[in-house]
């Protein structure tokens, strides 16, 4: 939305740091924090009771806030003696947005205003049809209809963008499209009409129904990226374990899983390949030069004993059945990036 007041408090002990003023349109693709109120008193009593008469002072119309959250917060008797824990807000969040804003006092002059206006220019609903509305506050991407399309209940309709995601809008009621009311570009407010239809029987078509996803499919794609990393377990390298134990010599992920502590190792570069590129294939790379010979992470030893933090670190080992073991240029710049 638009902010069409914002009149922030002041005096000794007050700081407001922020940005907002009358007429600023509240941006949807980042957090929309407007302004942070720091009260500082000499002791605990005296930092709430200064801050709530702040936030009685803080005039801010025009969007939704959390104001009188805080203010509601402010009052409450767990907070005035200091008994609350990181859950606190949390376990009482129904309560705290249940009060009536009537609650607590103004203490600013609220003058007449007129209403500020942003994004599209609105659009006079034709007769006889219904409003399909934005859902949440955000920039319209696209549009999927057009006028005289008609829509299926579930169809998708329109594409937001907010906060720096995109999620599709669908139709609750099927009908044909007499108007739209927004364009590719336009900043629209929660409850805001995208388009209006005039209410049909229209049945779904291809795509439109709603279907039911199997939560264990693994796309192509995730698929590609865990057989990559299935590939470099000993398991999928028999042949190098056998030269290994030809030798009586053990393998690099033998070691690093006797070091570290079970479940605890984190891989930095594991697909990384030998930059041979011009004399083998990419294919041929993945058998032979795994991790480019250098198996780099972090993890804890001994964590159960020392505590995770103590335990901590990092590790860097070469793995000898890969080429010559240090030949792969790419495990040097690793080497440097896990030095770093």
């Amino acid at each position: 939305g638009t902010l069409s007041a914002f009149d922030p408090p002041s005096g000794p002990g007050l700081r407001v740091d922020g940005h907002g003023y009358a007429g600023y349109p509240v941006s949807p693709s980042y957090d929309s924090l407007l302004a942070k109120l720091i009260a500082t008193a000499p002791d605990y009593p005296a930092a709430l009771r200064r801050a709530y008469r702040a936030l009685c002072e803080f005039r801010l119309d025009g969007v939704a806030s959390n104001l009188h959250l805080l203010q509601n917060l402010l009052r409450l008797p767990e907070v005035q003696n200091n008994r609350v824990s990181t859950r606190f807000v949390e376990s009482r969040l129904a309560e705290l947005l249940a009060a009536k804003p009537e609650a607590h006092a103004h203490h600013y002059f609220a003058a007449s205003q007129t209403q500020a206006t942003t994004g599209p220019h609105p659009v006079d609903a034709p007769p006889g049809t219904l409003p399909l509305s934005a859902p949440s506050t955000g920039v319209l991407v696209c549009m999927e209809v057009a006028e005289g399309d008609a829509v299926a209940a579930g169809q998708t309709i329109a594409v937001l963008e907010a906060m720096k995601m995109e999620f599709e809008v669908r139709a609750s009621h099927s009908g044909i499209v007499r108007a739209l009311a927004a364009q590719p570009g336009d900043t629209l407010a929660e409850g805001q009409a995208l388009l209006f239809l005039e209410p049909a029987e229209v049945a779904a078509g291809h795509g439109h129904s709603e279907q039911s996803l199997d939560l264990a499919h693994i796309r192509a794609d995730l698929a590609e990226v865990l057989e990559r990393h299935a590939r470099l377990t000993d398991e999928r390298r028999p042949q190098a374990v056998a030269k290994r134990r030809k030798t009586g010599q053990r393998t690099v992920r033998e070691n690093l899983a006797d070091l570290l502590d079970d479940g605890s190792f984190i891989e930095y570069g594991a697909l990384a390949l030998a930059a041979q590129r011009r004399r083998r294939s990419a294919e041929e790379l993945m058998e032979l030069s795994p991790a480019d010979g250098l198996v780099a992470g972090i993890g804890t030893v001994n964590a159960g004993q020392f505590g995770s933090e103590t335990a901590r670190c990092m590790t860097i080992a070469y793995d000898y059945t890969v080429f010559a073991g240090t030949q792969g240029v790419i495990n040097h710049k690793k080497t440097d990036r896990m030095l770093q």
